[in-house]
Protein backbone atom coordinates (compact mmCIF):
# COMPACT_ATOMS: atom_id res chain seq x y z
CA UNK A 1 0.00 0.00 0.00
CA UNK A 2 1.23 3.50 -0.73
CA UNK A 3 1.79 5.98 2.03
CA UNK A 4 -1.57 7.60 1.30
CA UNK A 5 -4.45 6.62 3.54
CA UNK A 6 -6.75 3.93 2.08
CA UNK A 7 -9.68 6.32 1.64
CA UNK A 8 -9.87 10.09 1.82
CA UNK A 9 -11.80 11.44 4.81
CA UNK A 10 -11.61 15.20 5.05
CA UNK A 11 -12.35 15.58 8.77
CA UNK A 12 -14.11 13.96 11.69
CA UNK A 13 -17.68 13.19 10.59
CA UNK A 14 -20.94 12.48 12.32
CA UNK A 15 -22.86 11.85 9.11
CA UNK A 16 -21.86 10.72 5.64
CA UNK A 17 -23.27 13.34 3.27
CA UNK A 18 -22.12 11.66 0.09
CA UNK A 19 -19.74 9.07 -1.30
CA UNK A 20 -17.81 9.76 -4.48
CA UNK A 21 -17.17 6.91 -6.90
CA UNK A 22 -14.82 7.00 -9.88
CA UNK A 23 -16.47 5.27 -12.85
CA UNK A 24 -15.51 5.12 -16.52
CA UNK A 25 -18.93 6.28 -17.77
CA UNK A 26 -21.00 8.14 -15.21
CA UNK A 27 -24.04 8.39 -17.48
CA UNK A 28 -24.24 4.59 -17.64
CA UNK A 29 -23.53 4.38 -13.89
CA UNK A 30 -26.30 6.92 -13.26
CA UNK A 31 -28.72 4.81 -15.29
CA UNK A 32 -27.74 1.77 -13.19
CA UNK A 33 -28.25 3.69 -9.93
CA UNK A 34 -31.59 5.02 -11.14
CA UNK A 35 -33.01 1.79 -12.57
CA UNK A 36 -31.59 -0.73 -10.08
CA UNK A 37 -31.23 1.22 -6.82
CA UNK A 38 -33.97 3.84 -7.04
CA UNK A 39 -31.70 6.92 -7.18
CA UNK A 40 -32.44 10.08 -9.17
CA UNK A 41 -30.21 12.79 -10.61
CA UNK A 42 -30.10 15.96 -8.47
CA UNK A 43 -27.01 17.68 -9.90
CA UNK A 44 -24.42 17.66 -12.70
CA UNK A 45 -21.12 19.47 -13.25
CA UNK A 46 -18.23 19.60 -15.68
CA UNK A 47 -19.98 18.39 -18.85
CA UNK A 48 -20.20 21.52 -21.00
CA UNK A 49 -17.27 23.61 -19.80
CA UNK A 50 -13.78 23.78 -21.35
CA UNK A 51 -11.43 23.28 -18.40
CA UNK A 52 -12.29 20.43 -15.97
CA UNK A 53 -10.71 17.04 -16.64
CA UNK A 54 -13.62 15.30 -14.88
CA UNK A 55 -17.40 15.51 -14.91
CA UNK A 56 -19.78 14.44 -12.15
CA UNK A 57 -23.40 13.46 -11.57
CA UNK A 58 -24.99 13.65 -8.12
CA UNK A 59 -27.49 10.87 -7.42
CA UNK A 60 -29.85 10.77 -4.45
CA UNK A 61 -32.31 8.33 -2.91
CA UNK A 62 -33.64 9.71 0.38
CA UNK A 63 -30.59 10.40 2.58
CA UNK A 64 -28.26 8.39 0.29
CA UNK A 65 -26.12 10.51 -2.03
CA UNK A 66 -23.58 9.26 -4.55
CA UNK A 67 -21.26 11.48 -6.60
CA UNK A 68 -20.40 9.65 -9.84
CA UNK A 69 -17.23 11.11 -11.36
CA UNK A 70 -15.75 10.18 -14.75
CA UNK A 71 -12.61 11.38 -16.56
CA UNK A 72 -12.97 13.64 -19.60
CA UNK A 73 -9.31 13.11 -20.44
CA UNK A 74 -7.64 9.69 -20.54
CA UNK A 75 -4.47 11.07 -18.93
CA UNK A 76 -6.31 12.73 -16.05
CA UNK A 77 -5.87 11.51 -12.44
CA UNK A 78 -9.39 10.04 -12.57
CA UNK A 79 -8.59 8.19 -15.79
CA UNK A 80 -5.37 6.83 -14.32
CA UNK A 81 -7.23 5.75 -11.18
CA UNK A 82 -9.80 3.78 -13.17
CA UNK A 83 -7.15 2.11 -15.36
CA UNK A 84 -5.13 0.94 -12.38
CA UNK A 85 -7.79 0.37 -9.72
CA UNK A 86 -11.09 -0.06 -11.54
CA UNK A 87 -14.36 1.58 -10.58
CA UNK A 88 -14.81 2.17 -6.87
CA UNK A 89 -14.97 4.59 -3.96
CA UNK A 90 -12.68 7.60 -4.18
CA UNK A 91 -13.91 9.86 -1.37
CA UNK A 92 -16.23 9.92 1.63
CA UNK A 93 -17.20 13.48 2.43
CA UNK A 94 -19.70 15.51 4.42
CA UNK A 95 -19.54 18.86 2.61
CA UNK A 96 -22.38 18.74 0.08
CA UNK A 97 -25.63 20.51 0.97
CA UNK A 98 -28.54 18.69 -0.64
CA UNK A 99 -31.75 19.23 1.26
CA UNK A 100 -34.38 17.23 -0.64
CA UNK A 101 -34.50 13.75 0.90
CA UNK A 102 -37.56 12.43 -0.90
CA UNK A 103 -36.72 9.00 -2.37
CA UNK A 104 -37.31 8.58 -6.10
CA UNK A 105 -38.14 4.87 -5.86
CA UNK A 106 -38.91 2.85 -2.78
CA UNK A 107 -36.16 0.31 -2.30
CA UNK A 108 -36.61 0.90 1.47
CA UNK A 109 -32.99 2.09 1.81
CA UNK A 110 -32.41 4.61 4.59
CA UNK A 111 -28.70 5.46 4.61
CA UNK A 112 -25.14 4.15 4.78
CA UNK A 113 -24.72 1.62 7.60
CA UNK A 114 -20.97 1.24 7.16
CA UNK A 115 -18.06 1.46 4.73
CA UNK A 116 -15.89 -1.68 4.63
CA UNK A 117 -12.18 -1.30 3.90
CA UNK A 118 -9.96 -4.13 2.60
CA UNK A 119 -6.29 -3.90 3.57
CA UNK A 120 -3.10 -5.67 2.60
CA UNK A 121 -1.86 -8.36 4.98
CA UNK A 122 -0.11 -6.94 8.03
CA UNK A 123 -1.63 -3.46 7.77
CA UNK A 124 -4.74 -3.82 9.95
CA UNK A 125 -3.33 -2.54 13.23
CA UNK A 126 -1.50 0.33 11.55
CA UNK A 127 -4.63 1.70 9.91
CA UNK A 128 -6.86 1.15 12.93
CA UNK A 129 -4.38 3.20 14.95
CA UNK A 130 -4.28 5.86 12.23
CA UNK A 131 -8.06 6.25 12.12
CA UNK A 132 -8.30 6.37 15.90
CA UNK A 133 -5.71 9.12 16.17
CA UNK A 134 -6.67 11.13 13.07
CA UNK A 135 -10.47 11.01 13.20
CA UNK A 136 -11.24 10.51 16.88
CA UNK A 137 -13.05 7.20 16.35
CA UNK A 138 -13.16 4.25 18.75
CA UNK A 139 -12.53 0.55 18.20
CA UNK A 140 -15.69 -1.45 18.94
CA UNK A 141 -15.50 -4.96 17.42
CA UNK A 142 -13.02 -7.51 16.15
CA UNK A 143 -13.39 -10.84 14.38
CA UNK A 144 -11.27 -13.61 12.92
CA UNK A 145 -12.98 -15.74 10.27
CA UNK A 146 -11.70 -18.99 8.78
CA UNK A 147 -13.25 -21.16 6.07
CA UNK A 148 -11.94 -24.33 4.48
CA UNK A 149 -9.98 -22.21 2.00
CA UNK A 150 -9.21 -18.76 3.39
CA UNK A 151 -9.34 -16.53 6.43
CA UNK A 152 -9.34 -12.89 7.51
CA UNK A 153 -8.91 -10.65 10.53
CA UNK A 154 -11.10 -7.59 11.04
CA UNK A 155 -11.60 -4.69 13.41
CA UNK A 156 -14.29 -1.99 13.45
CA UNK A 157 -13.78 1.68 14.24
CA UNK A 158 -16.70 4.08 14.53
CA UNK A 159 -17.71 7.51 15.73
CA UNK A 160 -18.97 7.93 19.30
CA UNK A 161 -22.54 8.14 18.03
CA UNK A 162 -22.17 5.03 15.88
CA UNK A 163 -23.37 6.91 12.80
CA UNK A 164 -20.03 6.41 11.00
CA UNK A 165 -18.61 2.87 10.93
CA UNK A 166 -15.50 1.54 9.20
CA UNK A 167 -14.93 -2.23 9.36
CA UNK A 168 -11.32 -2.94 8.33
CA UNK A 169 -10.22 -6.36 7.08
CA UNK A 170 -6.92 -7.98 6.20
CA UNK A 171 -6.24 -11.48 4.86
CA UNK A 172 -4.89 -14.10 7.26
CA UNK A 173 -2.99 -17.26 6.22
CA UNK A 174 -5.15 -19.76 4.34
CA UNK A 175 -4.94 -22.47 1.70
CA UNK A 176 -6.07 -20.23 -1.15
CA UNK A 177 -6.49 -16.59 -2.12
CA UNK A 178 -9.14 -14.88 -0.01
CA UNK A 179 -11.76 -12.37 -1.18
CA UNK A 180 -9.65 -9.66 0.47
CA UNK A 181 -6.63 -10.66 -1.61
CA UNK A 182 -8.77 -10.79 -4.75
CA UNK A 183 -9.91 -7.23 -4.08
CA UNK A 184 -6.33 -6.02 -3.50
CA UNK A 185 -5.25 -7.73 -6.74
CA UNK A 186 -8.09 -6.19 -8.78
CA UNK A 187 -7.91 -2.76 -7.12
CA UNK A 188 -4.09 -2.58 -7.04
CA UNK A 189 -4.07 -1.37 -3.43
CA UNK A 190 -6.11 -1.17 -0.22
CA UNK A 191 -9.46 0.62 -0.38
CA UNK A 192 -13.22 0.44 0.06
CA UNK A 193 -14.34 -3.10 -0.77
CA UNK A 194 -18.07 -2.61 -0.21
CA UNK A 195 -20.75 -0.17 0.91
CA UNK A 196 -23.47 -1.34 3.30
CA UNK A 197 -26.89 0.25 2.71
CA UNK A 198 -29.20 0.36 5.72
CA UNK A 199 -32.75 -0.83 5.06
CA UNK A 200 -35.98 -0.42 7.00
CA UNK A 201 -37.32 -3.63 5.40
CA UNK A 202 -34.66 -5.89 3.89
CA UNK A 203 -37.12 -8.26 2.20
CA UNK A 204 -38.76 -5.29 0.47
CA UNK A 205 -35.35 -3.85 -0.47
CA UNK A 206 -34.09 -7.08 -2.00
CA UNK A 207 -37.37 -7.77 -3.80
CA UNK A 208 -37.25 -4.32 -5.42
CA UNK A 209 -33.54 -4.46 -6.24
CA UNK A 210 -33.71 -8.01 -7.66
CA UNK A 211 -36.64 -7.01 -9.87
CA UNK A 212 -34.44 -4.21 -11.25
CA UNK A 213 -31.55 -6.54 -12.10
CA UNK A 214 -29.30 -6.55 -9.03
CA UNK A 215 -27.75 -9.99 -8.43
CA UNK A 216 -27.21 -11.24 -4.88
CA UNK A 217 -25.06 -14.00 -3.46
CA UNK A 218 -26.62 -17.44 -3.04
CA UNK A 219 -26.77 -18.82 0.50
CA UNK A 220 -26.93 -22.65 0.69
CA UNK A 221 -30.27 -24.06 1.94
CA UNK A 222 -28.48 -25.92 4.74
CA UNK A 223 -27.74 -22.56 6.40
CA UNK A 224 -31.41 -22.08 7.26
CA UNK A 225 -31.69 -25.52 8.85
CA UNK A 226 -29.53 -24.23 11.73
CA UNK A 227 -30.93 -20.71 11.89
CA UNK A 228 -33.91 -21.26 14.22
CA UNK A 229 -32.01 -20.97 17.49
CA UNK A 230 -29.98 -17.79 16.92
CA UNK A 231 -32.71 -15.49 15.62
CA UNK A 232 -35.65 -16.32 17.88
CA UNK A 233 -39.38 -16.11 17.34
CA UNK A 234 -39.79 -12.63 15.81
CA UNK A 235 -37.72 -13.38 12.74
CA UNK A 236 -39.09 -16.90 12.36
CA UNK A 237 -42.20 -15.40 10.76
CA UNK A 238 -39.94 -14.02 8.04
CA UNK A 239 -38.07 -17.27 7.41
CA UNK A 240 -39.55 -17.82 3.95
CA UNK A 241 -38.50 -14.34 2.89
CA UNK A 242 -35.02 -14.79 4.33
CA UNK A 243 -34.55 -18.09 2.52
CA UNK A 244 -36.00 -16.81 -0.76
CA UNK A 245 -33.70 -13.79 -0.87
CA UNK A 246 -30.56 -15.35 0.63
CA UNK A 247 -30.65 -13.23 3.79
CA UNK A 248 -28.53 -14.29 6.76
CA UNK A 249 -29.46 -13.45 10.35
CA UNK A 250 -27.72 -13.06 13.68
CA UNK A 251 -28.63 -11.87 17.16
CA UNK A 252 -26.63 -9.79 19.59
CA UNK A 253 -27.50 -8.78 23.14
CA UNK A 254 -30.02 -6.15 22.06
CA UNK A 255 -31.55 -7.32 18.80
CA UNK A 256 -31.35 -9.02 15.42
CA UNK A 257 -29.38 -8.10 12.30
CA UNK A 258 -30.39 -9.27 8.80
CA UNK A 259 -27.98 -8.86 5.89
CA UNK A 260 -26.78 -10.03 2.49
CA UNK A 261 -24.28 -9.10 -0.24
CA UNK A 262 -24.65 -8.35 -3.93
CA UNK A 263 -22.30 -9.78 -6.50
CA UNK A 264 -19.57 -7.36 -7.71
CA UNK A 265 -21.13 -4.51 -9.67
CA UNK A 266 -18.52 -4.65 -12.45
CA UNK A 267 -16.23 -7.12 -14.21
CA UNK A 268 -13.40 -6.31 -11.79
CA UNK A 269 -14.14 -7.28 -8.19
CA UNK A 270 -13.49 -3.76 -6.86
CA UNK A 271 -16.92 -2.95 -5.39
CA UNK A 272 -20.05 -4.66 -4.19
CA UNK A 273 -22.97 -3.66 -1.98
CA UNK A 274 -24.41 -5.00 1.23
CA UNK A 275 -27.99 -4.51 2.41
CA UNK A 276 -28.58 -4.67 6.16
CA UNK A 277 -31.60 -4.28 8.43
CA UNK A 278 -31.10 -3.81 12.15
CA UNK A 279 -33.92 -4.82 14.45
CA UNK A 280 -32.33 -3.17 17.46
CA UNK A 281 -28.95 -4.84 16.94
CA UNK A 282 -25.79 -2.76 17.18
CA UNK A 283 -23.27 -5.47 16.26
CA UNK A 284 -21.89 -6.54 12.89
CA UNK A 285 -23.43 -9.98 12.44
CA UNK A 286 -20.49 -11.92 13.83
CA UNK A 287 -22.45 -15.15 13.49
CA UNK A 288 -23.07 -14.37 9.80
CA UNK A 289 -19.55 -13.55 8.71
CA UNK A 290 -18.43 -17.10 7.95
CA UNK A 291 -21.61 -17.84 5.97
CA UNK A 292 -21.19 -14.62 3.96
CA UNK A 293 -17.48 -15.26 3.48
CA UNK A 294 -18.25 -18.72 2.10
CA UNK A 295 -20.99 -17.25 -0.10
CA UNK A 296 -18.43 -14.84 -1.58
CA UNK A 297 -16.01 -17.72 -2.21
CA UNK A 298 -18.44 -19.60 -4.50
CA UNK A 299 -18.57 -16.94 -7.27
CA UNK A 300 -14.91 -16.22 -6.57
CA UNK A 301 -14.18 -19.85 -7.45
CA UNK A 302 -16.30 -19.48 -10.60
CA UNK A 303 -14.18 -16.47 -11.60
CA UNK A 304 -11.06 -18.59 -11.13
CA UNK A 305 -9.54 -16.40 -8.43
CA UNK A 306 -10.11 -18.55 -5.34
CA UNK A 307 -7.48 -21.06 -6.39
CA UNK A 308 -4.98 -18.54 -7.76
CA UNK A 309 -1.51 -18.76 -6.21
CA UNK A 310 -1.13 -16.58 -3.15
Amino acid sequence: MSQQRPIAVTRVMERIEYIELYVSNNRCAAHFCRSALGFRVVGMAGFDVPEPDTCSIVMQNGPLRLLLTSPRLAESPAGEHIRKQGKGVKDILDLLAVQDETPSADCALTGIDRVAIALKAGELYKWVDFYRSAFDVIETHQEQVRTDYSSMRSKVVQSDSGSIRFPMMEPAPGKRKSQIEEYIHCHDRSGVQHLAFASRDIVKSLSAMASLGIEFLAIPPTYYETLNGPIGGSAQKEMDGLRRHGIVADRDEVGIVLQTFTKPVGPRATLFFEVIERKGAVGFGGGNIKALFEAVERPQAARGTLSCPR
